[in-house]
């Protein structure tokens, strides 16, 4: 009797063994929307902006006419130099400290770069009056820019610059380009702004045409360098042949209205004609964003966070393109496009999101080894209606979730996974009729056919 009993409890806890084996191995699958590789990077371009506040309040001003000029002025010495008239010549830049630039209706048209910064601490120029600035097609100046400089470049006021680049760029640092007032029309043959170390600008209004790209950083040997930071203005931007905003690491935009078209009338297929490019990070928190652009509206080779603004993009390719992860938080975003969002891990949590494809609405595939392939929408409104043909509304070429919010669906193909599909919570409408199925076109191959099951806790899996 005793051995009988002994075998029954070892049989019962067993079962009770198994029983708990399997609550917890739903559990945890519960949680499999989290990808199990990195999913953690910096999403911030670190700036101090007192790095760019010098006090010149001590130095001496010496005012200088441009009209009595007869051959390119030279400044060695620490002061303020106020430049007002009209010259052919130039003005150098060759000094151990700071020096402070005032243009106040100055017009400089040179064979050379208007203002050469050979070298100096930093420079700084404070924009008066109405001031216009070119250089001819043929620099003679070892320089590619109409303002060039060597080290730190720092440009505020409440005046207007105009510049013709005629040779190459209109605006270059080799340090850090720092723009933090100002109104300026740029028209370049190549770049518009560049600096390599870093762009900051934190305010302005901005009217650029060039035929490469508008504003661009390009320092790709220092890790944490190469960055473009923009926390205010106004942005009209035209390329012929370019990006818009480009950057060789990071981007973050925190504040600003842009209008970017990138890429007119173009047929040069080989360029990169995007709204914003970064080879790192982009983050993009409350501003305005129009976009048409023959490739993607805002691209990079990692990851892209958006969290909140109005957002408008018109692609001939992509409408958001990440190679790594895609995280929307918030904001109110219109896309016309072939394809509306595609990254390696596509996550949205909230925002107001509507997309028009002819190809997929919203891709999730390997681009990136940094993250698992997921496509997952845990919250807000998400709009979608994709062409006919071989195009889907939520293609995965991993796994699929759907755990909140409202998506509503027009399209043959509303959903292709090649992974697992779960849903466990929001609104599906698909083609107008309210569902809690997940189908799979399975156009992509990969997978057994599907029959959803409803599991304990709500889930959807595959079996």
């Amino acid at each position: 009797m005793k051995k009988r009993l002994i075998i029954v409890s070892i049989v019962i806890l067993l079962i009770v063994g198994v029983l708990v084996l399997i609550l917890l191995n739903n559990k945890n699958k519960g949680n499999d929307n989290k990808s199990t590789k990195n999913t953690t990077s910096t999403n911030t371009v670190e700036v101090d902006n007192s790095d760019y506040n010098y006090d010149f309040s001590n130095y001496e001003e010496i005012n200088v006419n441009l009209d009595e000029l007869s051959s390119d002025y030279k400044i060695t010495d620490a002061a303020i130099y106020h430049f007002t008239g009209k010259t052919n010549y130039s003005i150098e830049v060759d000094s151990d400290t700071y020096i402070k630039i005032i243009l106040d209706n100055a017009s400089i048209n040179s064979t050379k770069s208007s203002i050469n910064v050979v070298n100096s601490k930093g420079v700084y120029i404070e924009l008066v009056g109405d001031n216009t600035l070119s250089d001819s097609t043929n620099n003679t100046d070892d320089t590619d820019a109409v303002i060039y400089s060597s080290d730190d470049l720092i440009i505020e006021g409440s005046g207007t610059l105009s510049i013709s680049a005629n040779y190459k760029d209109a605006i270059a640092s080799k340090d850090d380009l720092v723009i933090k007032s100002g109104t300026y029309k740029i028209s370049a043959t190549d770049d518009g702004i560049r600096g390599k170390d870093l762009v900051l600008i934190m305010d302005g209004s901005f009217d650029i045409t060039s035929n490469g790209d508008a504003i661009k950083s390009t320092n790709d040997t220092e890790t944490d360098k190469g960055n473009i930071k923009i926390s205010g203005g106004e942005y009209v931007i035209k390329t012929t042949n370019g990006d818009g905003i480009s950057s060789i690491n990071s981007i973050e935009i925190t504040d600003g209205k842009f209008n970017i078209t990138a890429g007119t009338e173009s047929s040069n297929t080989d360029a990169s004609m995007k709204g914003i490019k970064a080879e790192n990070n982009i983050t993009i928190k409350s501003i305005t964003l129009d976009v048409n652009a023959k490739d993607d509206g805002i691209h990079t080779n990692s990851d892209i966070t958006i969290d909140g603004g109005t957002y408008n993009i018109n692609t001939d390719d992509d409408g958001i393109h990440a190679d790594g992860k895609l995280e929307i938080n918030d904001g109110t975003i219109s896309i016309n496009s072939a394809e509306g969002l595609e990254a390696t891990y596509v996550k949205i949590n909230g925002g107001d999101i509507t997309i028009n494809a002819s190809d997929d609405g919203i891709n999730a595939t390997n681009k990136s080894t940094n993250y698992d392939v997921i496509l997952e929408i845990n919250g807000g409104s998400v709009t979608i209606t994709v062409g006919a043909g071989d195009t889907d509304a939520l293609d995965s070429n991993g796994n699929l979730y759907i755990n909140g919010g409202k998506l509503n669906i027009t399209a043959n193909s509303p959903f292709d996974y090649d992974g697992e599909a779960k849903y466990t919570g929001g609104e599906m409408i698909v083609n107008g009729s309210v569902t809690t199925t997940i189908t799979n076109q399975m156009m992509g191959g990969g997978g057994m056919p599907q029959d959803n099951m409803q599991m304990p806790g709500g889930d959807m899996r595959r079996r």
